[in-house]
C-alpha cells in the first residue's frame, strides 16, 4: 500500500516559504554541498541529504553518499519529518508501516534506517536534512542529539 504523508497543518504557509527562497530545481550549490558534507563527517553516516518537500514531490538539492534525485511524496520519508519539530528517527523502516512500501526500503538500496531533522525558516518548516545510519538509528539518535538540533535552523 503506498500512502504519502498528510499534509502538514501548516502547509500553506510552508508552501510559501519554500516559494520565497526560490531555491527548487536549481543547480547544485557549494554552500548546501558542504553542509551536507559536514553532516554525514559529523554523524558518520554514508549519506546525507538536504532535500525540499514541495506539494507534489521530495527534491534532492544536496547529497553526498547517494545521487541527487526527486521522488514523489508518497516515496518521501522526509514528507514525513516535517510534520514534527523533533528529530524523525525509524530504526527499522521495513517494519514501519509509512515506510515498509518504498522503494528506497524494498529495492536494491535496501535501506533499513533513516534520521532525518525538519529545517525550518522563521515563517514555517521548508525541508528536512536526512541521513541514513548503518548503526542503530537509536543509537545513533541518542548520540547526535546535539547535532542534529544545532544545524536545522537558516
Amino acid at each position: 500500500m503506498t500512502t504519502a504523508a498528510p499534509q502538514p497543518q501548516d502547509n500553506y504557509a510552508r508552501l510559501l516559504a519554500l516559494a520565497r527562497y526560490e531555491i527548487l530545481d536549481t543547480l547544485p550549490e557549494d554552500s548546501f554541498d558542504r553542509l551536507v558534507q559536514l553532516t554525514r563527517h559529523i554523524l558518520r553516516t554514508p549519506a546525507a541529504y538536504i532535500n525540499f518537500v514541495d506539494q507534489s514531490r521530495q527534491w534532492t538539492k544536496a547529497c553526498v553518499g547517494a545521487e541527487r534525485d526527486s521522488k514523489p511524496l508518497s516515496e518521501s520519508m522526509c514528507a514525513w519529518t516535517i510534520l514534527q519539530d523533533a528529530p524523525l528517527v525509524v530504526e527499522n523502516a521495513r517494519l514501519d508501516r509509512r515506510f515498509s512500501h518504498m522503494q528506497l526500503v524494498t529495492g536494491e538500496a535496501s535501506l533499513q534506517m533513516y534520521a532525518g531533522v525538519p529545517l525550518t525558516t522563521p515563517q514555517a518548516t521548508a525541508s528536512a536534512r536526512c541521513v541514513s545510519p548503518i548503526i542503530s538509528a537509536t543509537r545513533w539518535a541518542t548520540k547526535t542529539s546535539r547535532p542534529c538540533r544545532t544545524l536545522p535552523r537558516w
